[in-house]
């Protein structure tokens, strides 16, 4: 979709299921989490869109917290 800025999620036709998707630039792939059988070998990192959390979001961890995207380095 040329009018996002950084990314599109796509969707199976069939199911509706999100599925992975490649990144705008093409040096990333978005994998959702939902959609793998096992243990992908790695584990977050860190939150994003913090301040736009649900209400009903019970904290569980000490990762670092973005308000928004955090500052590319």
């Amino acid at each position: 979709m040329p009018e996002t800025k950084y990314f599109a999620t796509c969707f199976c036709k069939n199911c509706g299921s999100s599925l992975p998707w490649e990144v705008k630039g093409g040096k990333n792939v978005v994998v959702p989490a939902g959609t793998l059988d096992g243990d992908p070998g790695i584990q977050p990192q860190q939150n994003i869109f913090w301040g736009s959390r649900a209400i009903w979001f019970v904290e569980t961890c000490d990762l670092p917290k973005h308000y928004e995207f955090p500052e590319r380095k």
